[in-house]
């Protein structure tokens, strides 16, 4: 939802920033953009952009069935095959997929599948290795996974295309981006990743190791189909991939590396990275879950579909191996669980009236001015107000502060910034703990004594309390505060 506010000031002629006159800070996703102005200018017009952002998910949903299969369709009888594969599939993850809709950002990672297939089939190798170059940019940790492997499968194109050629495709496509960005913001480097790699929680390369199994387990659970099933998925990945590069090695005469193999490396290395990243975010591991539900939906098709040629005997072992494999996958963890498995509208209806309301009410009842609170969700979507990000995704100011106050740095920051809102979860201010501390001060306080806390309640009050009507959806993030600055003047203490 950080990207929708700053398509609505762009439409509303304040240009593509979060906060007005303050430079473009945490743009990321090019097809963001470009997809999103399709819905939103008619909107414009119409009068009806709220409407249509509390419908985008649903919009989308349709546009998104249709394009990811362009990666995965073939040719002739395969096409409904494909079609019917992946729709197969997309309904049975419909429920860990809600974080894909709710993000916004995650339909244009599997928009980026379809056109790289489509340009596959009807464009020259240059073209398409441009293209992935550019539309790996959709999202940073994607580039992350994409642009070496470009880089590395144009090299095998060097002894018949020449060094330019083969390259250059590659870093023409790579650079228009962070070269964009730089002219807009003065640095190639989004500030999303600058802050997500200074906020969070630090582990060592070994801890990383050693949580392995933790940390498919934690996938598991989220994807809600199966103890194992972030280990199953990663097997059947890793399969797939190690087959399509194999047969790339052997054959003769060396073809240039195809579509297919490009995009079942890239989901081997996708899965490394939500694997071993330190920070984990749900939207790593519902773009990876989008991913992977893209290559087997092709690969399962193409399954079928040589199974068809073959024995009866071969069919029917495919036909099996294709079940149980999917039965294994969306077998519920535990019977509770399958209780809070919630549809996409009930959980779009529980953010929307959770952080909707809190982000509507900020610019009716309260006329909020600034806010200090991550911008997250529809609470910063809906309302107006300068927005201080506690952890640096749309705020150079909060990181340089963070930087220089360390472990006293909620507090200090609220003094030198004076927001006339603050929105905190409730379990930060109740356990005194900030959830994504600053790299200053791993495991931070909120408040670093009880000094600052009395003098964090002398300056602010507590206003309303918001909480969710389902609160297993979000556990603990289901309780937000809002508190306001006093009427007297915030002075330094």
């Amino acid at each position: 939802m950080i990207g929708m506010r700053h398509l609505r000031n762009l439409l509303d002629g304040k240009g593509l920033v979060y906060n007005p006159g303050e430079g473009v800070v945490g743009v990321t996703d090019p097809l963001f953009w470009l997809g999103s102005a399709l819905f939103h200018v008619p909107g414009k017009f119409l009068g009806a952009s709220d409407l249509i952002v509390s419908h985008y998910a649903y919009v989308w949903g349709v546009v998104v069935v249709a394009l990811v299969l362009l990666a995965t369709l073939g040719k002739g009888a395969r096409m409904p095959l494909a079609a019917g594969m992946g729709a197969l599939l997309f309904a049975y993850f419909v429920a860990p997929l809600r974080f894909m809709f709710l993000g916004l950002e995650g339909p244009f990672l599997l928009l980026s599948v379809g056109v790289l297939g489509w340009l596959y089939r009807r464009a020259t190798p240059t073209v398409f290795y441009a293209a992935a170059a550019f539309l790996s940019w959709n999202r940073p940790e994607v580039a992350i996974a994409a642009l070496p492997l470009l880089v590395f499968f144009s090299l095998f194109r060097v002894r018949e295309h020449g060094w330019v050629r083969a390259l250059g495709p590659v870093v023409v496509g790579g650079a228009v981006f962070p070269l964009t960005l730089w002219l807009l913001t003065g640095s190639p480097i989004v500030q999303t990743i600058v802050a997500k790699s200074y906020f969070g929680a630090r582990i060592s390369l070994s801890q990383m190791l050693m949580g392995l199994g933790g940390r498919l387990e934690q996938i598991s659970s989220f994807l809600e189909k199966g103890q194992h099933s972030a280990l199953l998925l990663t097997v059947i990945v890793t399969a797939i991939a190690a087959h399509d590069f194999v047969r790339f090695l052997v054959s003769k005469p060396k073809s240039a590396p195809s579509a297919a193999l490009l995009y079942s490396m890239f989901c081997v290395a996708y899965t490394g990275f939500i694997i071993l990243v330190p920070n984990l975010w749900e939207w790593y591991i519902t773009n990876w879950l989008g991913f992977v539900l893209v290559l087997l939906a092709g690969r399962f098709a193409a399954l079928v579909d040589v199974a068809t040629l073959r024995s009866p005997r071969f069919q029917l072992t495919t036909v099996v191996a294709v079940l149980v494999g999917v039965a294994i996958l969306v077998r519920p963890q535990q019977p509770v669980r399958r209780a809070l498995t919630t549809s996409l509208h009930t959980w779009l209806k529980q953010e929307n009236e959770f952080r909707g309301r809190l982000g509507r009410e900020l610019a009716t009842e309260w006329n909020a001015k600034s806010v200090w609170m991550e911008a997250v969700g529809w609470q910063g979507y809906y309302n107006s107000a300068r927005v201080f990000d506690e952890v640096g995704l749309v705020d150079r100011d909060t990181l340089a502060l963070a930087k220089k106050f360390k472990c006293r740095y909620f507090v200090a920051a609220l003094l030198e910034l004076k927001p006339q809102f603050i929105v905190k979860r409730r379990f930060e201010v109740e356990q005194n703990r900030l959830m994504l501390s600053p790299k200053s001060c791993p495991g931070a306080p909120l408040f670093e004594s009880d000094a600052d806390r009395a003098l964090f309640f002398q300056h602010y009050e507590l206003v309303r309390e918001y909480n969710t009507e389902i609160p297993d959806l979000f556990g603990e993030y289901s309780y937000l505060n809002l508190y306001r600055l006093r009427e007297s003047p915030l002075t330094q203490g």
